[in-house]
């Protein structure tokens, strides 16, 4: 379930909201990032403890510009760890900006019409503390056009990295089936640490760099598209640990 849309989160975010304060400001440099089509991401960072929040906050204000510098997005990320944001030009003629706004979860926009959707996994934002569930961190997107799969890289907290795969064919209805890829090549985590995204390939597939225990090297997996989409049918994987 979407933890976004509950009451307990929407107050969460309102009482964090004061560490975008002025008096809150970062001494941590303004990053720009620059993306395809003209378009510009411009973020700060806040630090600190407002009054009405209980832990210290790492977040940012990122502003979405044009070609033209006109700004048409703003978000704030309330942890700004693994921070990040991709363009990505769909197979159905739209562009998407896919970032985060917390810790756990990802947001999408849609460029040309303004609207945006947001994912947030509830067994990592739970009503109840002792409920929670470590769910994925994402830090990238990757999207295949012609499957309409996304590829994320990542991690779960304090683990080696990894990568999940989800169905991006229609990016404004969230996602909650992620296909962890551990599970398709290394179900007993005995083969390999990191998995790493690598690239997307017109004859392989899915590319990947996997960190070998046995060797102590990193070597090259391939995982081909019907993999994906037979195993993203079949529910297998979830990006939940």
């Amino acid at each position: 379930m979407n933890a976004y849309d509950f009451q307990h989160y929407r107050d969460q975010r309102r009482r964090s909201s004061g560490v975008f304060a002025p008096d809150y400001a970062s001494d941590r440099p303004e990053r720009v990032t620059r993306l395809a089509d003209g378009f510009t991401v411009r973020t700060r960072y806040f630090a600190g403890m407002p009054p009405s929040c209980q832990y210290q906050l790492h977040a940012s204000e990122s502003v979405l510009y044009d070609g033209e510098g006109k700004a048409l997005y703003t978000w704030r990320n309330l942890n700004d760890s693994g921070d990040f944001c991709s363009l990505i030009r769909h197979q159905n003629g739209s562009r998407y900006l896919v970032f985060r706004q917390d810790l756990y979860g990802y947001s999408v926009l849609e460029i040309e019409t303004g609207r945006d959707c947001h994912y947030l996994p509830l067994e990592s934002e739970p009503e109840k503390r002792e409920d929670f569930r470590e769910t994925f961190l994402w830090t990238g997107a990757e999207y295949h056009r012609e499957s309409g799969l996304l590829a994320v890289p990542g991690c779960y907290w304090a683990c080696p990295t990894s990568t999940v795969v989800l169905d991006f064919s229609r990016p404004l209805v969230p996602q909650e089936r992620w296909l962890e890829l551990h599970e398709v090549l290394d179900p007993g985590y005995d083969r390999y640490d990191d998995l790493l995204f690598d690239r997307w390939d017109k004859e392989k597939g899915l590319v990947l760099r996997g960190f070998s225990v046995e060797t102590l090297q990193y070597e090259s997996l391939a995982v081909p598209i019907p993999v994906l989409l037979e195993k993203l049918g079949e529910g297998t994987g979830h990006g939940v640990a």
